[in-house]
């Protein structure tokens, strides 16, 4: 018996195409997340695509979830998905979109892009003083998945001393000056020019970077978030950019999202913010990324084979 898919990613012709030839073994539905049905929910055995969690609790039959996105803490809580369905995500996918955004959000910030913007916007005509080099840094990276490693390796071949922070350590790449485990964090955190969090988010990740975090730092040193809103307390980042703890952040994410319109956060010249932008399929070699990653798992999921990114 063929097993039914719901698909809701916006799937590229050619995997949709790689799909279709897999109708022996799969009854593939095409929808998007605005307009799927209760019907279609309840016969799926598996779902390719993020829906909300309480959409995704109408999937009684549900076996198999197959995530567009890295993250998918949301997923794990309970009663989300059936008992026994298994949960894969994208991991992988959007390493090169996220971590060219946060290079340019460092090179930009290093050399004072964003003041010059506003001074543009404004029409004046000024000079916003000294820069800093993009080598001879010491880049501390905290979280060294997908995203951090890229990144490492950039800043490492630019002639910085990069730093990696990790769970567990096991070999330390040749991109990597030194290896530390996240016990050792605050001892690090006062060497450091460049500060990258590029951590998952998780209930012990919740607020990793506060008060004391940033107080650590030094005043000269600039934050920066590829990782999940809630890994930094925003209203000490604020103060400590604003009490010139440190020299300024830039946030791909931010807590909460969308940031309300009348937050001090939009108007602090030190702070660089884009709404999450990087991931997404602004780049379409991530959605070309993410259909590699569903055609190989629907293959291995044919055969019974081990399902790549599994997260539960």
């Amino acid at each position: 018996m063929r097993k039914k898919v719901l698909v809701t990613l916006p799937v590229t012709e050619s995997c949709r195409r790689n799909m279709l030839e897999m109708t022996d073994d799969y009854d593939f539905c095409f929808t998007s997340a605005s307009e799927v049905t209760e019907e279609e929910l309840k016969t799926a055995e598996i779902l390719v695509g993020n829906l909300p969690c309480d959409t995704v609790r109408k999937a009684s039959s549900l076996k198999w979830l197959q995530l567009n996105s890295a993250g998918f803490a949301e997923y794990l809580e309970e009663g989300a998905l059936p008992e026994g369905c298994i949960l894969t995500n994208a991991t992988g996918a959007y390493g090169s979109a996220v971590s060219e955004h946060m290079l340019a959000m460092i090179f930009a910030m290093s050399k004072k892009l964003h003041l010059y913007r506003d001074s543009q916007n404004r029409g004046c005509w000024e000079d916003h003083g000294i820069v800093r080099p993009l080598h001879g840094q010491t880049a501390l990276i905290i979280g060294m998945g997908d995203i951090g490693s890229k990144i490492a390796q950039v800043l490492h071949a630019l002639g910085n001393r990069v730093i990696g922070v990790k769970r567990n350590i096991h070999n330390c790449p040749e991109y990597i000056d030194q290896l530390y485990t996240m016990a050792q964090l605050d001892e690090i955190l006062t060497l450091a020019d460049l500060v990258i969090v590029c951590l998952p988010a998780s209930p012990e990740n919740y607020h990793f970077m506060g008060e004391r975090q940033f107080g650590l730092m030094k005043n000269t040193a600039l934050f920066f978030n590829g990782g999940r809103g809630s890994l930094v307390d925003t209203d000490a980042l604020l103060k400590a950019v604003q009490k010139k703890q440190i020299a300024g952040a830039g946030l791909e994410v931010i807590e909460p999202e969308p940031l309300p319109s009348g937050h001090p956060i939009w108007k602090e010249p030190n702070i660089l913010l884009t709404p999450h932008c990087s991931g997404g399929f602004h780049m379409t070699e991530t959605l070309d990324r993410i259909c590699d990653i569903v055609l190989k798992n629907l293959e291995n999921y044919k055969t019974g084979s081990p399902l790549i990114n599994r997260a539960n």
